[in-house]
């Protein structure tokens, strides 16, 4: 209920209980704009922290650009001459089914975008990943097709690698 002119009375409060009322007075327009500005500048902070933290230190871009279709030919032709094919099998070479191009041919390249981002920790954002597929569709299956290839080239050089330990083969190659 109304008790004047810009005060109200707090009809749950525990003194009301007790048999007095409690007047509050509402909030001027400069407290409500602090606080609203406040919380705008906290929740950005709050945001950035939870992308480092979900990305970590190791972020990196994409390996090509969005337009890089020149770079790996083979890619660039298949992607041009049969997309479909392309597309199955870059879904396939995620872990994907075979068929989720051909079974969800509206939101398969967003999900294989975000997926591959994510997994291969590439800085980035929902947005960043919705605006090529909507844009260039078939620009960013080539992509994600040239980032598969550079990920795999990535994995086999860091598993044949091997480093050497001094006590293990130099025994043998002395003969002792």
């Amino acid at each position: 209920m109304s008790a004047g002119n810009n005060r109200t009375i707090d009809s749950t409060s525990s003194s009301h209980a007790a048999g007095h009322p409690v007047v509050s007075q509402p909030l001027d327009v400069s407290t409500t704009t602090w606080f609203s500005t406040l919380e705008s500048q906290v929740g950005m902070e709050q945001q950035q922290q939870n992308q480092q933290t979900r990305l970590g230190p190791n972020s990196r871009n994409w390996s090509s650009g969005l337009c890089d279709c020149t770079e790996d030919r083979k890619i660039c032709c298949n992607g041009f001459w049969c997309l479909p094919c392309l597309a199955c099998q870059v879904s396939q070479d995620m872990g994907e089914s075979f068929c989720l191009p051909c079974c969800v041919p509206c939101a398969y390249l967003y999900v294989l975008r975000t997926k591959i981002r994510m997994e291969q920790n590439i800085t980035g954002s929902t947005m960043d990943d919705c605006c090529p597929v909507c844009c260039c569709p078939s620009c960013t299956l080539c992509q994600l097709a040239r980032e598969l290839k550079y990920t795999q080239r990535s994995d086999m050089m860091m598993t044949s690698w091997r480093p050497r330990h001094a006590h293990s083969d130099d025994r043998q190659d002395m003969n002792v």
